[in-house]
């Protein structure tokens, strides 16, 4: 127990130092939100809980015994399991937190995230009609746009990452919008999922006291606030534009095969924007790429 106990203890130091010094080296002027993204990768923090409630087992079961208290022979092997267990994770979580040197690592939870906030807002999704379940999905895959916005941002700054890492970022983007545009037809017109937008009324069109109160206090006619049905597009694309813009800059030609690798896996989602009818806004993503 006291060895079990003192070597979870070491995992836990060894991991956290590891973790450190990926923050200090390639996170240190990145966005906060790329650092939560980080500090909250899934693996790793279930792999941190996995020794606390190891390391807390073996500290409790010590002072059972300390005090004249049995100790069953199902608890020992209980422990055993879980120190085994933790020391064939440490094998791969050791090495793995040394690829989040790479930022585009993290982006596949970034993904993972966004897609769970899209199902959520289908029809199929907890409380779908609920208007404050939807609005809280939305904020939700908000926050993921940005952790991805700043995970572009940082792919595109650092010269000496290589090209793999820009072409992953742009294939999982792409990809993911591809899954969104086929379940958007399940999301209500109306589901505050869609973040609002003003819409200016035409004065040719309006009644006489909506006319009347506008000359009386001297101000324009308030507008109306509609949905944004391509909201989270509108904000992919420019991080792809963005992305791209800094690929095909001067000086940079030999990133010219990253970006007709993304073309030829971008030709995949232009086909599904026809098949769902989305032709006009299809053909705006198209020029601006």
């Amino acid at each position: 127990l006291t060895v079990l106990a003192s070597t979870s203890g070491l995992f836990l130091g060894l991991y956290f130092t590891a973790i450190s010094v990926v923050l200090s080296s390639s996170f240190a002027h990145s966005p906060s939100n790329m650092r939560d993204l980080l500090l909250n990768e899934r693996v790793g923090n279930r792999y941190i809980k996995a020794l606390a409630v190891l390391t807390v087992a073996c500290i409790v079961v010590l002072c059972l015994r300390a005090f004249g208290y049995p100790t069953a022979a199902t608890t020992i092997i209980a422990v055993s399991v879980l120190g085994c267990f933790s020391v064939f994770c440490f094998l791969v979580l050791g090495v793995r937190a040394f690829s989040f040197f790479d930022p585009a690592e993290l982006c596949r939870v970034v993904f993972a995230d966004l897609m769970q906030q899209i199902r959520d807002a289908t029809v199929h999704g907890y409380f779908w009609n609920e208007p404050a379940f939807q609005a809280h999905y939305q904020k939700l895959a908000t926050s993921a746009v940005e952790q991805l916005e700043s995970v572009m941002g940082l792919v595109g700054s650092e010269a000496d990452l290589k090209r793999e890492s820009s072409l992953l970022v742009l294939r999982h983007t792409i990809y993911s919008m591809g899954l969104y545009a086929r379940q958007r037809s399940r999301i209500p017109t109306q589901s505050r999922w869609y973040s609002r937008i003003p819409r200016h009324k035409s004065w040719f069109l309006q009644d006489d006291t909506v006319l009347s109160m506008a000359l009386a206090t001297q101000t324009g006619i308030q507008p109306e606030m509609v949905p944004d049905p391509h909201w989270l597009e509108t904000r992919l694309d420019k991080s792809i534009a963005d992305l791209l813009s800094i690929l095909t800059r001067s000086g940079r030609q030999r990133d010219l095969g990253t970006v007709q690798e993304f073309l030829i896996a971008s030709s995949d989602y232009f086909e599904i924007k026809g098949r769902e009818l989305e032709i006009e806004h299809g053909i705006r993503e198209f020029q601006s790429v």
